[in-house]
């Protein structure tokens, strides 16, 4: 299975568990549409790694809200996932 594959199966797996998730930063900010008409910047590179890495990142639960309990669970579950 390749990353952005894995990154699904992970998501599905969190929610099951009671436990959301997010995609933030789903495509790069050369790949972002206000940049495809006017290149602003010379990309001096292939982003093949960059790309791969945005299409499996995967946010979880990390915010000052959360209680000791919701934090153990956050943690349970990524731990208990096995690709």
């Amino acid at each position: 299975m390749t990353a952005p594959e894995l990154r699904e199966s992970f998501r599905d797996f969190l929610q099951n568990l009671g436990v959301g998730s997010g995609v933030h930063y789903p495509k790069l900010t050369v790949e972002q549409p206000a940049l495809a008409k006017e290149r602003l910047f010379e990309i001096a590179t292939e982003l093949t790694q960059s790309m791969r890495l945005s299409r499996s990142e995967t946010s979880i639960p990390v915010h000052p809200f959360l209680t000791d309990l919701e934090v153990q669970q956050v943690i349970d579950a990524c731990n208990r996932w096995q690709p």
